[in-house]
């Protein structure tokens, strides 16, 4: 268990887990959604994402989508079936 969650209970930290799933799954959801419709406008802002430096540069702006979920997007879609 993170240090930063050592204080809380075991249900408490099954309740934070569960949510981040569920927070995951909706992402992937609307990621799959969104990849469906390529003449969305939100689409280039997800799959092709801009201001990369920016990002690593100042800490506190908050990563667009495509930056936040770029190990998921490029897991979903290099996925083979054999």
């Amino acid at each position: 268990m993170p240090e930063s969650l050592s204080n809380i209970s075991s249900r408490q930290f099954l309740y934070v887990v569960v949510n981040d799933l569920g927070r995951l799954k909706l992402t992937l959801q609307y990621i799959v959604k969104l990849k469906a419709k390529i003449d969305n406008p939100a689409f280039d802002c997800v799959f092709n994402p801009l201001y990369e430096n920016l990002y690593g540069k100042n800490k506190k702006c908050i990563k667009s989508i495509g930056f936040r979920n770029k190990k998921h997007i490029d897991d979903i879609y290099t996925f083979r079936y054999y």
